[in-house]
């Protein structure tokens, strides 16, 4: 388009629209990318607040059993064979989260976790006693996906399977993870312990989120803002005087 307007035409340049083009789309991303995670935040809350709060037997199939369903479980704990998932955070506090295997009837296990606990006075060459007796016990819970850092996190290089022994610690460990590591069948599920049942540390009655999905849908508004100025300049700086227009001489001050 090179029709004049107002004696400019639009003659965009090359490099301009070469740095213009790539960061109007990186921002247009960002901006979608949040409203995703907007989304997911939303629908977990909403899976949260829509499961039921009567417990039911282990569904047999996993794949089909929802999210923060309520179960209920017998079978004892394997005090000897814990993990401690590594990094995280309560207000501030690291710590870790207590995955635990509950034994079940047919031979398999069940990672409950029971909670969360801090560094023991902050060193990492310490570990928490999280020991717990192996009595049988009926144990009740939401169950929930296992947990997955925002990016790929590899498995720490001392995992190894091994019989009874202090916990491991992992960095998000999944369920085929967890099944080397103790050396058993591993239902694909977490159950998150009821904040009222024993043996637990620290629980909150709902899901964790850094924080909700209003502030992603406040950084998305952010980068489209961002992408709309960069293509307003963009369109204004590729509006250039004409030929005409810098030809014409400068039209004097008119005298009183």
């Amino acid at each position: 388009m090179r029709r004049p307007f107002r004696g400019r035409a639009f003659r965009p340049g090359l490099i301009p629209t070469l740095v213009a083009l790539p960061l109007l789309v990186l921002l247009v991303w960002l901006g979608q990318w949040q409203l995703q995670r907007a989304g997911e935040k939303q629908a977990l809350l909403d899976a949260y607040a829509n499961s039921s709060s009567s417990s039911v037997a282990l569904p047999s199939t996993p794949a089909a059993a929802p999210r923060f369903l309520q179960v209920e479980v017998a079978g004892h704990y394997l005090s000897g064979r814990q993990i401690l998932l590594d990094n995280q955070i309560h207000n501030g506090q690291a710590g870790y989260r207590v995955l635990t295997p509950l034994l079940l009837a047919d031979g398999s296990t069940l990672m409950v976790d029971r909670g969360w606990v801090p560094l023991p006075g902050n060193a990492r060459d310490v570990l928490p006693n999280v020991s717990v007796p192996a009595a049988q016990r009926i144990v009740r819970g939401r169950l929930d996906l296992f947990r997955a850092a925002a990016f790929a996190v590899p498995m720490a290089s001392g995992a190894q399977s091994r019989a009874d022994g202090p916990p491991q610690v992992l960095n998000y460990p999944d369920a085929a993870t967890v099944e080397a590591v103790i050396g058993l069948p591993v239902y694909p599920r977490v159950l998150l312990l009821a904040p009222t049942a024993p043996d637990g540390f620290l629980r909150v009655d709902a899901p964790t989120v850094s924080f909700g999905p209003e502030r992603h849908l406040g950084y998305a508004i952010q980068w489209f803002g961002l992408a709309l100025t960069l293509l307003v300049l963009w369109v204004i700086t590729a509006f250039k005087p004409t030929a005409a227009t810098l030809a014409s001489p400068a039209k004097p001050p008119e005298s009183f």
